[in-house]
């Protein structure tokens, strides 16, 4: 009797746990599910809305959230490769009381296992009126080599970092079954060393019509405007006619500037309204520069299938461009009077999908071996 008794305490206490436990949970993603795409939303409930929901993942603390409790991941930067990963979130209140816990586990297929697994031809897809966001992420950095003690230094004021939003916009179809496509720069910001501007594109930058082949082969009816080419360039790889497998690669092109410090850029002037004395202090303008013009070199890039991804419920290609390149140049400081700089630069990309980010085509400046993802 004493056995059944102490059976159903133990019993009662699991249940008691449990659902004392239970009162933070994972909405997305949910135990056993399979995620395809490298972006992994995290939806966490919880009694109160206030405090914050601490989230793991693989044992490696990732970040903390407030309301709504809720984050989106790119697993390809954090270094997730596909196979089984565990998610550990963690909700406390906001005097740091633990309000309860939840763990899942989920598959992640970042190469398209169980999607397109036979030989595929790549072609570009598009309807009348689809829109796809796209920001490009660059950085360029400079060193300087120093002989006498072998070493190299960072130059602060060539570390230049540029980011620059765009919209694509399917206008409609010719004869040929080509997109007619409509893209046009958004505002964006940039950091020349320690200062930082809001950027807008010149008048002859902001916007032009393409028209693109299923293949990726494109044509327009003017040039290009060179500042545009650069930051739209990484959605223009043109497909082989060949029928691939993933991990099959091809030669394409890039075209680049040099380097971000070799962008042109044009003051726009600061204007200030005086307004009656307050008590608030008054706040200065954010400094403002528009891009004019990009100077462009031509890199030769190997393109590699990497695998597929669901991106808004359609099958994407995800696509890696390498290449190496050095440039040697002579800089004078941007927007300002100076000496001259002789820096050996490189550059980094991130990634790009539609609504996601990425130094065009995976591009970064000459300079360094860029990567990125399409």
């Amino acid at each position: 009797m004493r056995r059944t008794c102490l059976g159903l305490t133990m019993l009662l206490a699991a249940v008691l746990t449990t659902v004392g436990t239970a009162q933070v949970s994972l909405v997305s993603p949910r135990d056993g599910e399979t995620v395809r795409s490298r972006r992994l939303v995290i939806k966490v409930e919880k009694p109160s809305q206030e405090g914050y929901v601490a989230i793991w993942l693989d044992g490696k603390f990732v970040a903390a959230v407030s309301a709504p409790f809720e984050l989106t991941l790119d697993l390809v930067e954090k270094g997730i490769v596909s196979g089984s990963h565990t998610l550990r979130v963690i909700g406390r209140d906001k005097v740091g009381k633990l309000e309860g816990e939840a763990q899942i586990q989920f598959m992640a297929d970042l190469i398209g296992e169980g999607i397109a697994q036979d030989r595929v031809r790549l072609v570009f897809k598009g309807k009348q009126y689809d829109r796809a966001l796209y920001t490009v992420r660059a950085r360029s950095q400079g060193k300087a080599d120093v002989p006498r003690k072998a070493i190299r230094r960072d130059i602060p004021s060539l570390d230049t970092e540029l980011v620059m939003p765009w919209l694509q916009t399917v206008l409609g179809e010719t004869n040929e079954k080509e997109l007619i496509v409509m893209r046009q720069l958004q505002e964006g910001a940039v950091r020349f060393g320690q200062m930082r501007f809001r950027v807008r594109p010149g008048n002859e930058q902001q916007q032009a019509r393409v028209i693109q082949a299923p293949s990726g082969e494109q044509r327009t009816e003017i040039p290009l405007p060179d500042a545009l080419q650069f930051l739209t360039g990484g959605v223009d790889i043109v497909f082989p006619r060949e029928v691939l497998k993933i991990g099959d690669t091809w030669e394409g092109a890039l075209f680049l500037p040099p380097a971000l410090e070799s962008l042109r850029f044009v003051p726009e002037p600061l204007t200030i309204t005086m307004t009656a004395p307050t008590i608030t202090p008054m706040q200065m303008p954010e400094p403002t520069v528009r891009l004019v013009g990009a100077p462009l070199v031509r890199v030769t890039a190997i393109h590699r299938l990497d695998g597929f991804e669901l991106w808004n419920d359609r099958l994407c290609a995800r696509i890696i461009s390498t290449f190496s390149s050095k440039v040697e140049l002579d800089l004078q400081p941007i927007l300002t009077a100076g000496p001259t700089v002789q820096p050996s630069l490189a550059g980094m990309g991130a990634p790009m999908m539609p609504g996601g980010t990425m130094m065009p085509g995976g591009a970064m400046p000459p300079g360094g071996i860029g990567r990125g993802f399409l």
